[in-house]
């Protein structure tokens, strides 16, 4: 039982130890509504961006690390809201899954990037989910 609360506690300290960002639009569309916002750690540094399309729905978003470079899963979407590509960062470079989508929602193509360099087999796909062709990078290291 006392191990039981011992990780709950533990766990919420955890939970309130993450830090607050705060949330600062930088950039508006002529009728007043945010185009771009940024949230920043205490001491001012943009942590994460959101862009938006003048309809209000998301462009992309993503998170940076301590020194300014893409960090983590990036996500951009088209206009009506479907994702348009989803990929991920490490220390500013693209690492590990990439998938591209077509205005439909059906995958464009995949893969695997390493260090920004593509990596192993990338399938490439028809608007139908078809596969076209597939494309092996394993020498591009």
């Amino acid at each position: 039982m006392m191990n039981k609360i011992y990780i709950v506690v533990v766990f919420l300290l955890l939970i309130g130890c993450k830090e607050e960002l705060t949330e600062k639009p930088v950039k508006m569309f002529p009728n007043g509504t945010v185009e771009e916002k940024h949230f920043l750690d205490t001491e001012g540094t943009v942590k994460k961006t959101i862009q938006y399309y003048k309809n209000g729905n998301i462009k992309i978003e993503g998170e940076f690390n301590d020194d300014g470079k893409r960090e983590g899963m990036w996500k951009s979407y088209y206009e009506n809201g479907q994702p348009w590509s989803i990929g991920e960062y490490q220390n500013g470079k693209q690492h590990g899954i990439n998938r591209v989508y077509f205005p439909n929602g059906s995958v464009r193509y995949e893969g695997n990037w390493e260090n920004d360099l593509k990596t192993g087999t990338w399938n490439f796909y028809d608007e139908k989910g078809g596969l076209v062709k597939s494309e092996d990078n394993s020498m591009s290291k």
